[in-house]
Formats: structure tokens, C-alpha cells, sequence
């Protein structure tokens, strides 16, 4: 879920649109009318997930590129964790991410249609969010550790101002 969530919000934002190749990135879409060309991993240590999914997608892109594929279809991602001694004698965490995509050769009118999909598929504001789900994003924010207590806190305080 969080994985989707994640995709949806680089498909908003272009990043999972192409600069220069063809290739289209979707966490979904209707195979019925494409050719399945290959299906592949990639593997990652960066300690950001933004940043392994950023890296993942972009060498997705490029395999698929390369074997002649029009459209990457995102399917799963799993995070492990495993420890490793530190020079020091402490030990020291190492998060690896795995990102399964499949690639696929689709009609041109499918992708274009994708594209356009993925193009107006905007995130909503969070001005045009309700408080509660203002303080719900937050909150889950501060459990993750994407932000700070301080920052948690600040922001609350705001949010709740604009009542």
C-alpha cells in the first residue's frame, strides 16, 4: 500500500514519465491487449525510499528500453533488513529494497491512454484536504520518521490554527 501510494505520487508529479524513451511506468493497467516482454528485479541499498524507488524506476525504464518495451508495470516491492559489525564494534543496519516490475510491448493507443491517466492523476493540495486527514498525513509522517517531533509539532500547531 505504501508502495502504491508512493508510485501515485511520482506518476503525479512526471517523474515516472520518460525524458527521452518511450517507456511508460504504471502500478497498473490492462495487459489484455500488450505482450509480455520480461519481468524483472531490481535491488537497492539506498537508506531513503524515495531514493531506491527513484533509482529502481529509472533502471526499470532503461531495461525495458532495452528489451524493446513500452510500458513498465511496477508490482512489488519488499524491504529487508539485515545488521553488519562496524569497525568500531557497533552494529550498523543495512535496509535492502527489491522493486518487481514486468515489461511490456502494448498498442500506442493503450500507452497514450496511460499517459494522459497518469498525467491528470494530480494530488490533491493539502490546502484542499480536510484537517483531519491534514492531521492524519502528519502523524504518519512523525511515525516514520520522515520528520522530526519538532517539525511534527510546528506543523500541528498550524494546522491547527486554520480552524
Amino acid at each position: 500500500m505504501k508502495y502504491q501510494s508512493i508510485c501515485g505520487a511520482l506518476i503525479a508529479l512526471g517523474l515516472s514519465l520518460p525524458s527521452s524513451a518511450d517507456v511508460l511506468v504504471v502500478d497498473q493497467l490492462d495487459t489484455q491487449h500488450c505482450r509480455l516482454v520480461a519481468e524483472n528485479t531490481c535491488e537497492s541499498k539506498k537508506s531513503k525510499e524515495s531514493k531506491a524507488l527513484a533509482k529502481c524506476t529509472q533502471w526499470h525504464k532503461n531495461t525495458a528500453k532495452d528489451q524493446q518495451a513500452n510500458t513498465v508495470v511496477m508490482e512489488k516491492a519488499t524491504e529487508s533488513e539485515r545488521r553488519r559489525p562496524n569497525f568500531d564494534g557497533s552494529w550498523k543496519t543495512i535496509t535492502e529494497r527489491s522493486y518487481v516490475a514486468r515489461y511490456f510491448d502494448c498498442p500506442n493507443e493503450l500507452v497514450q491512454a496511460a499517459s494522459t491517466e497518469a498525467a491528470t492523476n494530480k494530488p490533491v493540495p493539502a490546502a484542499n484536504r480536510s484537517i483531519t486527514e491534514r492531521l492524519r498525513l502528519l502523524k504518519e509522517l512523525r511515525e516514520k520518521s520522515l520528520i522530526t517531533e519538532a517539525e511534527y509539532t510546528a506543523k500541528k500547531a498550524e494546522i491547527l490554527e486554520s480552524l
